[in-house]
């Protein structure tokens, strides 16, 4: 005969007792990881969140950079494209990181 010898309940899921002899031990020890877990996920998802709005952003410019209309003159038409959802702070972004590197490919 073979005897199941697990655990119903996961260990690592059950709550810490309320009930112990040691006070050095707080009895609120999973809500306040619990708020952390929250905070660190907030955290988490709104950097995601940049991220993919980062690179969809560059994705649209050059996807409209390619799409130009022959009859628009270049100046105006790369105006247009970065003024879309406010593309232009990340190209400019991308210029300042381009400028960088440059400088410190010359004074290296």
């Amino acid at each position: 005969m073979i005897i199941n010898i697990q655990n119903p309940v996961p260990i690592l899921q059950q709550k810490p007792s309320s009930i112990t002899t040691n006070t050095l031990i707080p009895t609120n020890f999973q809500q306040t990881t619990d708020k952390q877990i929250v905070k660190i996920n907030k955290i988490t998802k709104n950097n995601n969140n940049i991220n993919q709005k980062i690179s969809s952003d560059i994705i649209d410019f050059f996807d409209d950079f390619y799409k130009k209309p022959d009859n628009e003159p270049w100046s105006k038409y790369i105006i247009e494209i970065s003024r879309k959802k406010n593309r232009f702070m990340y190209i400019g972004i991308f210029f300042i990181l381009i400028a960088i590197y440059i400088f410190l490919e010359l004074y290296n």
